[in-house]
């Protein structure tokens, strides 16, 4: 259900940015979120077009859906890094997290986190998900924040991810 849920959400950002192509390339991708948020993925630097941020109530804490995606130079390609972790109610989103698989998280794992990549003209989209590692979170005012991840793939391979953004 939750893998639905992040593929239906990967799939609104890729319709929100399928307007960006090749007509806009004299104003260019960049900039399309103006919040000062970076992302990188395996080096990459991408110009950051979303950042959502859904919490809500869960059975043991609160739970945080994050959600950030960013562009290709050219406007082609969008990448997008979802997960979700549950904290104890009223805390704070802070410090080191470990990446478990949905049935073995726990309260403060991180879990269903997975890369969706869009080729915006064409439509083609893959994901994959991320089955374990780490997540180092630093709160640096309310809502916002700077994450660095290490992981497995599922099906093989690492990825490194960094971000930072205001929600």
């Amino acid at each position: 259900m939750k893998n639905l849920c992040t593929f239906l959400l990967a799939f609104v950002l890729f319709s929100v940015m399928t307007g960006c192509g090749k007509d806009d390339e004299k104003s260019g991708c960049s900039g399309v979120l103006n919040n000062g948020g970076t992302l990188e993925i395996d080096g990459e630097k991408l110009n950051l077009s979303a950042a959502q941020l859904l919490i809500s109530g869960g059975f043991e804490g609160d739970i945080y859906l994050f959600q950030v995606g960013g562009l290709t130079d050219n406007c082609e390609t969008l990448k997008v890094l979802s997960f979700t972790v549950e904290i104890p109610t009223n805390s704070n989103f802070d410090g080191n997290y470990t990446i478990q698989g949905f049935f073995g998280a726990n309260l403060n794992d991180v879990t269903s986190v997975n890369i969706t990549t869009s080729n915006v003209t064409s439509g083609q989209q893959s994901l994959i998900e991320v089955s374990s590692g780490s997540m180092t979170v630093n709160k640096l005012a309310t809502r916002e924040y700077e994450v660095d991840m290490s992981g497995t793939l599922t099906g093989g391979g690492s990825v490194d991810v960094s971000f930072k953004s205001k929600f």
